[in-house]
């Protein structure tokens, strides 16, 4: 079994692992933001407009936040859990702005499906695969 495959497999079935791990995540990201993020500090964005569209736990905000720490930062997550903490986390932060919703090429509704998910993790498919 992978490493990867087995931390799955814990995800799926110790209470709280995830949940844990992605805390941590969280917490570390602006001081370890992971190196594809890189590129942002030889855009030279510097004061420029950041989008990030589906902002998820906000890692990558984190992590520009580090590379592009002068820019301005717009964000959108529809998942109503993601949405909260994100929401909770950048409250007081004046250069990131926060949408709790999805971007699509014309205004309308949709039924947003959210498997059993713990943290993003969708569990069942998790103990699944």
């Amino acid at each position: 079994m992978s490493t990867k495959a087995l931390a799955r497999y814990l995800y799926a079935h110790v209470p709280g692992l995830a949940r844990l791990r992605f805390g941590a995540m969280d917490v570390t990201a602006s001081a370890f933001a992971k190196p594809e993020y890189a590129g942002a500090a030889h855009l030279r964005i510097d004061t420029g407009l950041i989008i990030d569209v589906g902002a998820n736990r906000g890692q990558s905000i984190s992590a520009l936040r580090k590379w592009a720490p002068k820019s301005r930062i717009v964000a959108f997550e529809p998942d109503p859990n993601c949405a909260q903490r994100l929401s909770q986390r950048y409250r007081n932060d004046p250069s990131v702005t926060f949408f709790d919703r999805a971007l699509g090429s014309k205004s309308s509704s949709i039924t947003f499906f959210r498997p059993d998910t713990v943290d993003g993790i969708a569990t069942e498919w998790l103990r699944q695969v």
